[in-house]
């Protein structure tokens, strides 16, 4: 049998569960041999600790990444692999992606605070690249929303 290959994974750096590391335990778990770690739009996944740790446990990293952009009003995740991590044009544009969540989260939670729901914008903004199932499961798991639900 080949190698197993997994090129799609998000870490809690996103909106994963794992951590960098958990990952790499569950992929020596799973038999799988190569992995990216195809965050939205960050790189913070990726450091010398990690690559260490990877090759420590003979799993080869590809460096991934999923950037959010638009492309006539419709959203699009374009993914990239196999770049300079160090990049600093690179990290300075996910900066301003990322950046650009937040300001989305601080308009949903105004619109959403309208139609009665309430979520804890402190604690999301505290996530680096903020998604929309952050906010949806923030939503969900809030008591005060439950009569709305």
């Amino acid at each position: 049998m080949g190698s197993l290959i997994d090129l799609h994974i998000h870490s809690n750096l996103s909106d994963g569960e794992l951590s960098p590391k958990e990952i790499i335990d569950r992929a020596v778990n799973n038999g799988v041999s190569v992995i990216a770690i195809a965050d939205h739009d960050t790189t913070l996944a990726y450091n010398d600790e990690l690559f260490n740790y990877a090759q420590t446990n003979n799993i080869k990293i590809i460096p991934a990444v999923e950037i959010s952009t638009k492309y006539k009003g419709i959203g699009i995740h374009v993914l990239g692999y196999n770049f300079d991590i160090n990049n600093m044009k690179l990290k300075e544009k996910l900066y301003a992606i990322r950046n650009a969540r937040h300001i989305y989260l601080h308009d949903v939670a105004a619109k959403l605070k309208e139609l009665s729901y309430i979520i804890d914008v402190d604690s999301l903004d505290k996530i680096d690249a903020v998604t929309k199932a952050h906010i949806a499961l923030n939503i969900v798991g809030n008591k005060a929303n439950e009569e709305l639900l």
